[in-house]
């Protein structure tokens, strides 16, 4: 046997065991506009944190509960509104009843707390801060990447076409469950 038939012999063999592009062909639209329409919710999630007024309501702690840490130290409290805020403050306490609650305009999610004697805006937390945040922005900055790479990459493969699905919807169900459980 020559080089060249083992050469062929061998391009025969990749071909049939070569995976085809099943998902990447049918599932690339569906998978485009779905990740627009993600990309499109952390953008108005950006509009409504940044950009939109905040507006001020004026609302009773009607409870709170201390949180303490599995070892007895003290973290902090969480507090419960009559307009049904929910927030929690790390440090002092609250003492004032009457405050005036600075939020976004569409998602509700708190930016301060305003008592007549002190403004409290360090050490606070509300819906989505902190780690959730930077989730939100991950997510954003994946569905960017994994638009272009659908659009514009050719060579993508059945791998990375599945790893793209993956990670953002895995991304969609964090950011999800967690808002489910904030409300």
């Amino acid at each position: 046997m020559h080089n060249p038939d083992k050469a062929s012999k061998i391009d025969t063999l990749a071909q049939l065991y070569a995976p085809e592009d099943k998902y990447k062909l049918h599932y690339k639209v569906v998978t485009a506009q779905y990740l627009v329409v993600v990309l499109s919710v952390v953008v108005l999630f950006f509009a409504d944190h940044f950009i939109l007024p905040n507006p001020q309501t004026s609302d009773t702690i009607i409870r709170y509960q201390e949180i303490i840490s599995h070892d007895q130290k003290h973290l902090g409290f969480r507090y419960y509104t009559q307009e049904g805020f929910a927030f929690f403050k790390s440090g002092g306490f609250i003492e004032d009843y009457h405050i005036t609650i600075e939020h976004s305009l569409i998602f509700k999610n708190i930016h301060k707390v305003i008592t007549p004697w002190r403004e409290h805006s360090q050490g606070f937390t509300s819906d989505i801060k902190e780690t959730n945040f930077y989730i939100i922005w991950l997510l954003g900055i994946s569905s960017i990447i994994s638009i272009l790479c659908l659009l514009y990459y050719k060579g993508l493969s059945d791998n990375g076409f599945l790893n793209i699905v993956l990670f953002n919807s895995l991304l969609v169900i964090y950011v999800v469950v967690f808002l489910m459980m904030s409300w």
